[in-house]
Parts: C-alpha cells; structure tokens; sequence
C-alpha cells in the first residue's frame, strides 16, 4: 500500500462517479487516522468530525457503485470482506496508537 494521501489525491481527480471506487484498506486507514487525530485532541474536534463528511460520502458512493447489481448475499459478502480488511489492518492502527502514546505522553492523561 502506498502513502495514504497519494491514494487520496488519486481518486479526488475522478469524474465518472459510477466508476468511483477505492479500496477498503485505504478506507480502514482513513478513518484510523481520524481516530488517531481525534484522540491526540490537537485539532478541533468538531472541525475534525466535519472533515470526515467527504470521505464517508465517497465511502458510500464507493459501496454504491461495487454493490449496485449485487444480490443480498453478495452485498453481504462485500460487507464481510471489509470487516476482513479492518481485522488485517488492525495493526496499522496499533502502530499509530503507539506512536501517538509516546509523541504525546502524560498528555494523554490529562
């Protein structure tokens, strides 16, 4: 997987929004990122959840458009491939949550 924010500029260029697609990996890493930022609180939280508004109308564009000729088991199959993905990608969010640990300290604990 390449650098988060190339992937992101990536499909930011899309004009055919029936093709609009991005993988669950980088949307798992996404939103660990938000969760990263939200609990190191150097943003604004309110700010912060707002930001998250554009990814997750792309995320449910991107889900759309790769479940719209799907049945009920296979939109349930996609479904639980994510789930899949976000156990896989469990350890990026570990790494992160560490880092911001030792980054932040005692600040943490306030």
């Amino acid at each position: 997987m390449g650098n988060l924010y190339t992937q992101i500029k990536q499909w930011e260029k899309t004009d055919n929004k029936k093709n609009f697609n991005y993988s669950s990996d980088l949307w798992a890493r996404i939103l660990f990122n938000f969760a990263i930022a939200y609990r190191m609180n150097e943003i604004d939280r309110d700010k912060l959840i707002e930001s998250m508004i554009p990814f997750y109308h792309s995320r449910v564009l991107s889900f759309a458009n790769k479940t719209e000729k799907a049945n009920i088991k296979e939109a349930e199959e996609y479904l639980e491939n994510v789930t899949r993905v976000f156990e896989r990608e469990k350890y990026y969010l570990v790494q992160r949550w560490d880092s911001s640990v030792k980054r932040l300290g005692s600040k943490l604990f306030k």
